[in-house]
C-alpha cells in the first residue's frame, strides 16, 4: 500500500506541549556535603533535596491534567513532539484555554497564602535547611507557571527547497521516507498499547471474585471512551486496528452492567476479552509497514 506523505499535512499537525513551573525541589549542596562528611561517604554518593513548598499541589494537578489530555489526544512523533489529528485540535485548544485559566485562578487564590507558605509552613518543615534566598517574590513565582502549545506542519516533499545534486537529494529523501515510515509504526504501536491496557483492565475486573458496580460509571465506560477516540488517532490507517476495535466493541464494550451481574455472562465476556487481549498483544511488537513515496 502506498501512502503520500503530503496527505498527513491535511489531517494532522505536530504539537509541542511546554509547561513551566517554580522548582519546588532544590539540591542543597552545603547540606549534602555536611551529610557525606559526617557519614564518611564519597561526596557524590548522597544528595540532600529540599522541598521548598508543600502547598503547590493544586498547581501541579492542573498541569498534570493538561499533560494527560495532551497525550490522550495525540500520538507519538519525535521526542517532545507529538502528532495531533486536526479532528482533535478544537478539543485540545479548548482544554488548553480552560486549564490555563484554571492555573491563573489558582495562582490568584494562592497569592494571599504565599507568605505563610514560605515563612511559616516551609520554615517549620525545613528547619535549619530553610533559606530565604531560595524563594522569589509572589509575582516572580507566579510568572514561572505556564502552559503553552506550539503547532508545526508535518514535513512533506514541498519542504525540500535546498539546492543539491540529485544523488544527495535522493539520499536525503530516502532517509526522510524511512523516518516517516518508522513513525507510522510507532503511532500504530502506541494505539495498540492503549487498547491492550484498556482491555486488560476489563479482564482483571471481570476475573475478580467480587466485582463492584458503580451507579454513575459503567464497567465498560473507559473502554468505550477509548474505542471512540482511537479511530481519530489512527492516522497511520492501521486496518487491523480498525477491525479489532469493532470486534472489541461488539463482543466486550457493548455489554451492559445489568448483563455483567449474571455470573455466566461475566465469565463468558472475561474469556472473550482475554482472547482478544492475546490477539492485541501480537500486534504491539509487529510494527505497521508503510510504503511511502514522494
Amino acid at each position: 500500500m502506498k501512502e503520500e506523505i503530503q496527505d498527513l499535512g491535511k489531517v494532522a499537525v505536530l504539537a509541542d506541549l511546554t509547561m513551566t513551573e517554580f522548582g519546588v525541589n532544590k539540591h542543597d549542596k552545603e547540606a549534602s556535603d555536611e551529610l557525606t562528611t559526617r557519614k564518611h561517604a564519597d561526596e557524590t554518593s548522597a544528595r540532600v533535596i529540599k522541598k521548598l513548598l508543600t502547598d503547590a499541589g493544586p498547581l501541579h494537578y492542573t498541569q498534570r491534567k493538561m499533560l494527560k489530555m495532551f497525550y490522550s489526544l495525540t500520538v507519538p512523533w519525535t521526542k517532545g513532539v507529538r502528532m495531533l489529528p486536526v479532528a482533535n485540535m478544537e478539543k485540545l485548544n479548548k482544554t488548553h484555554e480552560e486549564l490555563s485559566q484554571e492555573l491563573k485562578d489558582k495562582l490568584i487564590d494562592f497569592k494571599p497564602k504565599y507568605q505563610e507558605a514560605v515563612f511559616v509552613k516551609a520554615k517549620a518543615s525545613l528547619g535549619d535547611l530553610w533559606d530565604e534566598n531560595d524563594y522569589l517574590s509572589f509575582d516572580e513565582f507566579a510568572a514561572k507557571w505556564s502552559i503553552q502549545i506550539d503547532y508545526f506542519p508535518v514535513p512533506n516533499s514541498g519542504h525540500f527547497v535546498i539546492e543539491a545534486n540529485k544523488k544527495l537529494l535522493a539520499e536525503v529523501r530516502k532517509n526522510l521516507v524511512g523516518s516517516i515510515s518508522d513513525r507510522y509504526g510507532n503511532i500504530s504501536k502506541d494505539l495498540w498499547k492503549r487498547l491492550a491496557e484498556a482491555v486488560k483492565t476489563i479482564v482483571d475486573r471481570l476475573s475478580a471474585d467480587r466485582m463492584r458496580f458503580q451507579e454513575d460509571k459503567a464497567v465498560m465506560s473507559g473502554l468505550r471512551d477509548l474505542i471512540s477516540l482511537l479511530p481519530v488517532l489512527n492516522i497511520s490507517g492501521d486496518k487491523a486496528l480498525t477491525e479489532t476495535l469493532g470486534e472489541v466493541n461488539l463482543k466486550v464494550a457493548s455489554i451492559s452492567d445489568t448483563d455483567l451481574q449474571n455470573d455466566k455472562t461475566k465469565t463468558k465476556v472475561a474469556k472473550v476479552a482475554e482472547k482478544l487481549l492475546e490477539q492485541i498483544n501480537t500486534y504491539i511488537d509487529t510494527p505497521l509497514k508503510r510504503d511511502i513515496q514522494f
